[in-house]
């Protein structure tokens, strides 16, 4: 694989947008939504000012207010979401070359320990253990992702690697992902479709959500590009978009991995290990490298 610092890329991406034609407003929520009918026809952010459209297309993340005024959900539930801490590092290029060479993911799992390091051009960042849900920490009566991370950092492979590399912090993030276990089909009605978060297509086992949101993306595009050309912007038009996103390998990903994380909820489980050892790392790493 290619790693890109996320910065970087969503300025590269933006940059393409706007070359494209589209107009960037930075500083602005989306708060509302125009209706017209039975249709969602824009939206109106947190000035008041409208932008009026047949289509949108939602991709405001796990809160997704959008979602919400247009009547598709409330807010997830406890259950339904997970926590994500990582910590990023910018470290020397050439340090990173010289010391990482062509690794540029570390992933590693063991009873109440597990998380990953992934490796860019200039830096890496360190992610927190197998997600859990919020629901989860409620219960735990802490941040169990934030304590994760930290004590990932600490680890002897990662100190050695933030020492060769001369690394120093950047940026904490923590942050909501939607994490369902049944794949979520109330995603458009007339005139609106959501992607990525906002549609909560994060896979169910890693809790990986970046290529789906592209993926989901791009492909509510080509529907409403389709939309335009047959003038039909109505909900059981944009209809299609779900049925063919859940068809795609982003809808096939999310049943393979909501089986996968109830098979694996359970060989890896502390009384698992306290029986087996490492045979449940050597399953998983198994899986991993078919």
């Amino acid at each position: 694989v290619q790693m890109m610092y996320r910065p970087e890329f969503d300025q590269w991406m933006a940059e393409k947008a706007v070359a494209a034609g589209a107009k960037l407003k930075l500083s602005t929520l989306a708060s509302n939504v125009i209706r017209k009918g039975n249709n969602i026809y824009g939206v109106v952010d947190h000035k008041g000012n409208e932008y009026q459209a047949p289509v949108v297309i939602a991709a405001d993340g796990a809160h997704s207010l959008i979602a919400q005024k247009a009547g598709l959900r409330k807010k997830w539930e406890k259950d339904q979401v997970t926590v994500l801490a990582t910590v990023d590092f910018k470290a020397d290029p050439e340090r990173i070359a010289e010391y990482c060479g062509d690794t540029n993911v570390h992933i590693f799992m063991g009873p109440e320990r597990g998380g990953y390091v992934c490796i860019f051009r200039s830096g890496f960042h360190v992610g927190s253990r197998p997600a859990k849900t919020l629901q989860s920490e409620v219960n735990a009566g802490r941040n169990v992702s934030t304590r994760s991370v930290m004590d990932n950092i600490q680890l002897d492979f990662v100190q050695r690697l933030i020492k060769a590399t001369r690394a120093k912090p950047r940026e904490f993030q923590l942050h909501f992902l939607p994490w369902l276990k049944t794949f979520n089909e109330r995603i458009y009605t007339g005139g609106l479709m959501l992607t990525g978060d906002a549609a909560g297509v994060p896979e169910p086992f890693m809790a990986e959500g970046v290529w789906q949101a592209m993926y989901s993306s791009r492909l509510a595009a080509k529907v409403a590009l389709r939309a335009h050309k047959d003038r039909n912007f109505s909900k059981i038009y944009l209809k299609q978009y779900m049925e063919e996103l859940k068809a795609s390998p982003v809808g096939i990903d999310f049943i393979a991995g909501s089986v996968l994380r109830d098979f694996f909820s359970e060989w890896t489980s502390q009384t698992f290990y306290d029986f087996f050892d490492n045979l449940a790392d050597a399953m998983f790493y198994g899986m991993l490298t078919m």
